[in-house]
C-alpha cells in the first residue's frame, strides 16, 4: 500500500518569498510538496522558483478576507487530487530539521485524526470570542450553530493554531457542502481551519478539550504557547496534544522536550 501523501498549501505574496525559497529548499529530496496560491499573474511573474511549487491563481473578485478565500479556493480546486492531507498554513513557517521527515509528518497528522482531540483555551477576549462565533455562523443548519455554542461553552473556548492546520482531503466535499462559501461572504473573523474543526466536531465525532486546568490561564489557544515547565509539557501529552508545530520561542525553552516528542515544524517566524 502506497503511503499517504500530504502537501502544503501556503497563500503567498512577494514580501514573504523569501520564506518559500527556504522551505523549498529544506523540503529538497522529500514527498511532500509545496502548493502557492497567488493573488494574481504578477505575484506569480515574480516567484522565480516556479518548477519547484504546485500553483493556485486566486480568480479576480472581492473579499473581505483574502486569506480564508485563499485557502478555501485551493483546498476547492484540490478536492480531486491526489494528495491525502493538505497543511494549510501561512507563509512564515520552517521546518525543525532534526525532526522533519515524511514518516514522522505522516504519524503526527494520523495521531489527530485518531484522537480526535481538538485543543483550545477559554478565553475573555472579546475578539476571539467573536471570531469562534461567526466561524460557527457560516454552518448552513441552525442545529450546528447551536451544537457549536454548546461544545464551545457559549463561543468562550478559542482554538485557532493551538495544533496542525491539517485538513483531509476526503472530507472535503462533505466540508464544502456545510456552509456557502463564496468570497463576498467571508468576513475578516471567518478563520479557516476553526470552521474545519467546527466540521470535525459536528460530522466526525471530535472533542473539543479546554486546556486550561493543565496550562493556567492562557491568552487564546495554545497558538503562541511557551513554557518551560515540565508538569504542563507532561500534562499536556498525557491527554494527547502531538507538539507538531511550535513557536521559535517555544523551541527555545522546551527544546529537548519538543525534540524528543518530535515537534517538526515552527510558526509565526514573524512574531
Amino acid at each position: 500500500m502506497a503511503a499517504e501523501k500530504v502537501a502544503f498549501i501556503i497563500p503567498v505574496h512577494p514580501p514573504h518569498y523569501s520564506y518559500m525559497y527556504q522551505l523549498l529548499g529544506d523540503l529538497e529530496g522529500s514527498n511532500v510538496d509545496l502548493i502557492l496560491v497567488f493573488s494574481n499573474q504578477g505575484d506569480y511573474d515574480e516567484f522565480s522558483l516556479k518548477d519547484k511549487i504546485g500553483k493556485v491563481m486566486l480568480p479576480p473578485g472581492e473579499t473581505k478576507n483574502i486569506v480564508t478565500w485563499k485557502k478555501f479556493y485551493a483546498l476547492q480546486q484540490l478536492r480531486d487530487s491526489a494528495y491525502d492531507y493538505f497543511i494549510v498554513c501561512d507563509a512564515e513557517i520552517a521546518i525543525i530539521k532534526e525532526n522533519f521527515s515524511e514518516a514522522n509528518l505522516l504519524a503526527k497528522i494520523r495521531q489527530i485524526y485518531q484522537n480526535k482531540n481538538i485543543y483550545g483555551g477559554t478565553s475573555v477576549e472579546v475578539v476571539n470570542r467573536s471570531i469562534t462565533e461567526l466561524s460557527a455562523q457560516i454552518f448552513r443548519q441552525e442545529e450546528d450553530v447551536h451544537a457549536l455554542q454548546r461544545l464551545t461553552a457559549d463561543f468562550t473556548i478559542y482554538y485557532w493554531w493551538s495544533d496542525l492546520p491539517v485538513y483531509k482531503r476526503d472530507h472535503l466535499d462533505r466540508f464544502f457542502q456545510s456552509f456557502h462559501l463564496e468570497p463576498t461572504n467571508l468576513m475578516w473573523r471567518h478563520f479557516d481551519h476553526i470552521i474545519y474543526l467546527n466540521f470535525l466536531m459536528l460530522r466526525e465525532d471530535f472533542t473539543l478539550i479546554n486546556v486550561q486546568p493543565i496550562t493556567g490561564i492562557i491568552h487564546r489557544s495554545l497558538e503562541s504557547f511557551s513554557t518551560r515547565d515540565p508538569k504542563i509539557l507532561d500534562g499536556l501529552k498525557e491527554i494527547g496534544y502531538g507538539f507538531g508545530w511550535v513557536t521559535p520561542r517555544f523551541l527555545e525553552a522546551a527544546h529537548d522536550f519538543l525534540i524528543k516528542e518530535g515537534s517538526l515544524l515552527l510558526y509565526h517566524l514573524d512574531r
